[in-house]
């Protein structure tokens, strides 16, 4: 895959734990173009990357269904981590090890540098400082917080650890996984929300919430 002329960033994708890899394509293609690596080689293992976070990340909805799936068996979460982990870590560095090596480098491609000559497409701008691109601090903290909310989640599956709550009859017992996942992640949006001051009223607007709901709606609608 050769660099296009342009990417245009923010394309409407469906979302959810899996699409959002979606989105990631130019973020990938950029840097990876600019410092003069075959953007194809980054993009072709994404794809599988994304599928494989999907049953890693432990606040997906894939990792909830094998939960509450496996739980009658006897397997918590920080058993199923321990299994999806390590072999999704493995198959990756299989898959970059593998794709390193598939085609030219750009520099030494002829196809690449009759188009580059033509002016097809724009060499590589080897522009990886650009200002523009640099991540603020407001974002980086908030990376941050959202790391402790999964490092969270991931303890809890290893440690057993869980809020007691009152279930009808009045017993007390640890709360279902797939609710505190869904608890600690909530709350996890709220922190940033709130320590960053993310209006309220800016919320709905976001293209991220109302793609979300509207894929919620449309997976009811066909279940």
């Amino acid at each position: 895959m050769y660099g296009p002329r342009c990417v245009t960033p923010g394309a409407k994708t469906g979302e959810g734990t899996e699409n959002v890899w979606c989105s990631l394509p130019p973020v990938i293609y950029q840097p990876s173009y600019s410092a003069g690596v075959r953007p194809g080689r980054p993009l072709a293992l994404s794809a599988t990357a994304g599928q494989l976070a999907l049953t890693t990340s432990p606040a997906s909805a894939s990792m909830m269904a094998m939960v509450g799936l496996l739980s009658p068996a006897g397997f918590t979460l920080g058993h199923i981590i321990l299994i999806v982990l390590p072999a999704s870590i493995v198959a990756i560095l299989i898959g970059a090890f593998t794709m390193n090596r598939i085609g030219k480098e750009l520099e030494d491609d002829p196809e690449f540098r009759r188009r580059c000559a033509q002016g097809l497409i724009l060499p590589p701008p080897n522009a990886l400082g650009d200002p523009a691109a640099a991540a603020t601090k407001e974002g980086k903290r908030s990376a941050l917080i959202f790391a402790f909310g999964i490092a969270d989640i991931m303890a809890s599956g290893f440690t057993g650890w869980k809020p007691i709550v009152v279930v009808g009859g009045g017993a007390m017992q640890p709360l279902d996984t797939t609710l505190f996942i869904q608890m600690v992640m909530l709350a996890t949006a709220a922190l940033i929300g709130a320590v960053y001051g993310v209006p309220a009223s800016d919320i709905p607007k976001s293209p991220l919430l109302r793609l979300g709901l509207s894929a919620i709606v449309t997976l009811f609608g066909v279940a």
